[in-house]
């Protein structure tokens, strides 16, 4: 009698896995073009009314969302801090917000909890990724001028204070060859040892060739970035 349950026991295994077996390759179609992920940080802007959000990507891409008569645009400069500007639909086809995806799949796994057996969370979300520390630091540029920066062990630097070398061509022409304008968001898995500096301020006269102010620049709300001392 043993040996005949156990080989009805063994027959039905067999059926489940082979049914398992024949599902998996249609469950993970492909996913075409890999989106690049952001942070996103409600806090840190520009000296700009019309900028409510910013990203940091992990492409080195920093964007400001800009929103003027119920039109989103976002405002994005790479690593070389060369600039472009997205539609709201543009931004989404390249990038996507880390926490907005996460929440989305929690949401989703709540909603097929009856099948919790068919639902493979782990599969979606993002390996962790190592936390990198940054330090207080300074750096030359080719001329000799100092500039408070941090540098983090991935081998980035970032200036600490932005201001005006996010704003003035010329200005940002003097920041050190290796030295990033925009810091990771402070607390980040980029800068996970980092907090907000104080604000600064900065008054910036952009001048034509005849010395005449053409436009006031500046103003007392650009965040900075502080670090621990360098060990």
């Amino acid at each position: 009698m043993y040996k005949h349950w156990k080989k009805i026991f063994l027959a039905i295994a067999a059926l489940f896995w082979s049914g398992c077996n024949d599902n998996s390759s249609s469950d993970n179609p492909s996913t075409g073009n890999e989106l690049v992920a952001c942070d996103l940080d409600y806090n840190w802007c520009p000296d700009d009314p019309s900028c409510t959000n910013t990203y940091y990507c992990e492409d080195e891409t920093v964007c400001f969302q800009q929103t003027e008569n119920k039109i989103i645009t976002l405002d994005c400069r790479d690593k070389h801090d060369n600039k472009t500007i997205y539609t709201e639909n543009e931004f989404k086809s390249k990038y996507y917000v880390k926490s907005e995806r996460i929440h989305a799949e929690v949401e989703s796994y709540h909603e097929s909890s009856s099948s919790f057996a068919e639902t493979n969370l782990s599969s979606n979300t993002e390996a962790v990724k190592p936390l990198i520390n940054c330090y207080n630091d300074t750096a030359l540029n080719d001329k000799g001028q100092s500039f408070d920066i941090i540098s983090c062990d991935d081998g980035n630097k970032y200036l600490r204070d932005h201001s005006v070398y996010s704003e003035v061509p010329k200005e940002r022409e003097k920041v050190p060859k290796d030295v990033q304008i925009f810091a990771p968001t402070p607390g980040s898995e980029k800068a996970a040892n980092c907090t907000k500096g104080p604000r600064k301020c900065h008054d910036y006269k952009l001048r034509d060739e005849n010395g005449n102010t053409v436009k006031n620049v500046g103003g007392c709300n650009y965040n900075t970035i502080t670090c621990p001392a360098k060990p």
